[in-house]
């Protein structure tokens, strides 16, 4: 059964990157499934750092959020400002 992401979830997952990457861009939609979500993050700390070390960073940010087992599959998409 599919259901609809939780807005609750996509809000405390923008304060979490907020907080990890205060002058960067962000980006949350919906996965083509209705299902799992997508992330778009731009943001200057990614520079001269590899894509694997980029995608750390990111799940860094959503740490609590994925121990808690409120996010546990998301697509992750990022780049250098």
């Amino acid at each position: 059964m599919c259901q609809a992401i939780n807005q609750l979830l996509v809000d405390e997952m923008e304060q979490c990157l907020q907080k990890s990457f205060p002058k960067g861009e962000f980006e949350i939609t919906d996965g083509e499934d209705g299902m799992h979500l997508s992330v778009k993050v731009t943001a200057a700390d990614f520079k001269n750092k590899t894509l694997i070390e980029q995608h750390k960073m990111v799940y860094a940010a959503f740490d609590e959020l994925i121990k808690s087992g409120e996010l546990h599959s998301i697509n992750i998409k990022t780049s250098a400002l």
